[in-house]
């Protein structure tokens, strides 16, 4: 599958020598904390990265011209290209449905849980329409434009038979492109590490795009009823056993979610990518936001070795 570059490539276009994004693996890998003025620059850069995006084009126009205007009016570019393929190329006479649950993925993510909700598609009947409007949302994620992860009824291997089919979010696959149509005042804020709205959205669809190209299936699991309520943002396989992650845009670091679902299910691993460095705390792994880019490091046993 071929992606959107992804922040190891960002960095090399850069000017970020290998060696260096080599070592940021090994602190990864090795769960060691990383030099403070490195955790800010790389902090920065990722920032950076996120409101440009993975598009080559809008990555060589922002090293050409040191420009983020410049870079929107690609980004412009390239989502009009998105809705020309749309109407083009989705299935015959559901173009315009196609084109709507696109349009839509934004507003879905600022949803108190992001979960992708029929209803909110314009133009249509919700859950009546469901059965067609699959075909449009598998359209979508087919063409490289939406990642899918579906909702859990339990955080436990095979994680796929788990899968409930009907719940699920789709994330934009380049969270440039996202951001773009959140507006100026969301890039703005990411640019410069403020807090803003929509930051909670920007940040879960960048992990979810960071896993994809790790290599990674994203999925998620929430309880909102009866005892033990929790939402972890997302659940992958690691070392044959389920891991657990949330994921922080803020400065509040505590997660009882994650603490609820150890003592619930059989988690191996609990891991949290904040605005911190590298650490473990009470059994949580926790690292900067920007490590979710080389999350294949958090493999221990690699194939082959």
């Amino acid at each position: 599958t071929m992606y959107s570059c992804d922040f190891e490539e960002f960095l090399w276009a850069k000017g970020i020598s290998k060696d260096t994004t080599d070592s940021l693996r090994e602190h990864i890998r090795s769960k060691k904390e990383i030099n403070p003025a490195l955790l800010v620059k790389f902090t920065s850069l990722f920032r950076e990265y996120m409101v440009v995006g993975g598009m080559p084009e809008a990555i060589q126009t922002y090293l050409e011209s040191d420009s983020i205007r410049a870079v929107r009016l690609v980004q412009d570019s390239i989502l009009n290209t998105i809705t020309d393929d749309i109407l083009k190329y989705a299935p015959n006479g559901q173009q315009m449905r196609t084109l709507a649950c696109y349009r839509s993925i934004p507003a879905q993510l600022s949803q108190t849980n992001g979960k992708f909700q029929f209803s909110k598609v314009e133009g249509t009947n919700g859950k009546k329409d469901l059965n067609t409007m699959e075909e449009n949302l598998l359209w979508i994620s087919g063409a490289g434009y939406g990642n899918f992860a579906y909702s859990l009824t339990a955080p436990e291997l095979p994680l796929e038979s788990f899968e409930n089919r009907k719940i699920f979010k789709i994330y934009v696959s380049d969270t440039g492109l996202l951001i773009r149509q959140y507006g100026n005042d969301t890039a703005n804020s990411i640019f410069n590490g403020e807090d803003g709205y929509n930051i909670r959205a920007v940040m879960e669809n960048e992990i979810a795009e960071c896993l994809v190209k790790s290599g990674f299936i994203p999925r998620w699991y929430r309880k909102n009823a009866g005892t033990n309520r929790m939402e972890i943002d997302f659940i992958i396989p690691l070392d044959g056993k389920v891991s657990a992650i949330e994921v922080k845009s803020g400065k509040t670091k505590e997660s009882v979610s994650l603490r609820k679902v150890s003592e619930t299910f059989d988690i191996g691993r609990r891991i949290m990518f904040e605005t911190g460095n590298i650490r473990i705390e009470n059994g949580v792994e926790h690292y900067p936001l920007f490590a979710a880019a080389f999350s294949n490091e958090l493999v221990t046993k690699k194939d082959g070795s």
